[in-house]
């Protein structure tokens, strides 16, 4: 007898395994009933076998669909879908086909050549699923959608209806749709766009955005700012989005940008409303390290007047401000004076671009070229605000 006692491990657990796929569970992406594709060491032996002309199984098909956008490039689409249309009823099964095949149409939607071709398959298989629950609200969908063009807008009105997230996680599952699918982001942008204003969701809706394409991602963008149009109160805008846009469309006024193009200009103008406020408000409020709302309240005077506005920390903390013919420049450290410039002579753009010619704050404090405005205590506005007049500018807010 062991001098050593065993430990039973059939009472035993794994633990941190457990844990993983409890995690797995939990997460938004996981989908058992929806399959992922294969690896492509799984494909490698299926393709071999399609390019030594071997007898292909049903589950040789169903990787090699997975992976038909890699078929395609190949130049093998029509030895393969042929291959599958002649084995296709020979199958007692053709459940196994479906995911395979709403992956290539969800993932490869507008850009596929072959759409219509691999949409004739999913047809077939569509026709022969059997009446299982699982099964019912996919095939009622193929049925009712002879052209792949009517299937994909049938399936993205149905996330329409979603008013939150497990609306949206049964739908994906009744269509046979994963979050990593291309199609999934398309659908989402209606839903974005209604719930744009739920704070539990943005994490989720942020990731999405950042897997879309530039034309998606735009489209979400317009439909947020189209909200706002008629709102002049820009407390009531929702900072997360709008930051968001800066990030991915940059300043809509910029001469070298052009991923506004197509976007309306009353939709450049929400933007505007609120870029103009957030730069002014964070500039003096925070970035000066006290709060100066002498200066602040000053300038909110000619909000509507600044077409773009830009902050340089390089440049001892300057916020320049563009107006339609002319550039005011403030600087955050007190006791500075503040430039204007024609703006043929200095620009958001020339600044921005020239980095070897705005090496320090000196390059924007020429009173030779532009003209020097000191902030003296108490009278300083009225100052001021007679020489932006003369230069032809009112006070405006919104």
């Amino acid at each position: 007898m062991s001098k050593y006692i065993l430990p039973d491990f059939k009472r035993l657990n794994p633990y941190k395994i457990n844990k993983v796929n409890e995690k797995i569970k939990l997460s938004k992406t996981y989908n058992p009933e929806v399959e992922v594709k294969p690896t492509k060491d799984i494909y490698q032996r299926s393709l071999s076998k399609l390019v030594q002309n071997q007898d292909l199984m049903s589950k040789d098909y169903k990787i090699l669909i997975f992976y038909l956008d890699d078929i395609e490039r190949r130049g093998m689409f029509n030895k393969l879908i042929n291959s599958f249309f002649n084995d296709l009823l020979k199958f007692p099964s053709h459940r196994k086909f479906l995911r395979p095949l709403t992956y290539y149409i969800y993932n490869n939607y507008d850009t596929s050549i072959n759409l219509k071709e691999v949409y004739k398959s999913l047809y077939i298989v569509g026709k022969n699923l059997k009446d299982k629950e699982k099964y019912k609200f996919i095939k009622y969908k193929i049925d009712l959608n002879k052209d792949v063009k009517m299937f994909l807008n049938s399936v993205k009105r149905e996330f329409y209806s979603c008013n939150n997230e497990d609306d949206i996680e049964v739908t994906m599952k009744k269509v046979f749709m994963r979050k990593t699918d291309k199609f999934y982001l398309s659908c989402m942008v209606k839903f974005i766009i209604e719930n744009h204003r739920n704070e539990n969701l943005y994490k989720d809706f942020f990731s999405a955005i950042k897997l879309m394409s530039l034309d998606l991602k735009k489209e979400v963008f317009v439909g947020i700012l189209e909200v706002y149009v008629n709102e002049n109160d820009v407390d009531k805008y929702p900072d997360p989005w709008f930051k968001l846009i800066l990030d991915y469309l940059d300043d809509p006024y910029s001469s070298t940008n052009t991923k506004w193009s197509g976007i309306r200009n009353e939709l450049k103008e929400v933007f505007r409303r609120w870029n103009n406020s957030t730069q002014l408000y964070n500039f003096f409020m925070n970035i000066t390290g006290y709060v100066d709302e002498e200066r602040l309240e000053f300038w909110k005077d000619y909000i509507e007047n600044i077409y773009r506005i830009r902050y340089y920390e390089h440049l001892e903390n300057a916020l320049v401000m563009e107006f339609k013919n002319h550039v005011f420049i403030e600087f955050a450290k007190h006791g500075n004076a503040s430039y204007i410039y024609d703006k043929r002579i200095k620009s958001i753009d020339d600044i921005s671009m020239n980095s070897q010619k705005y090496k320090s704050a000196s390059d924007l404090k020429d009173p030779y070229q532009g003209t020097k405005m000191i902030h003296y205590n108490g009278v300083w506005q009225e100052k001021f605000s007679d020489t932006i007049r003369n230069l032809g500018y009112k006070k405006s807010r919104w």
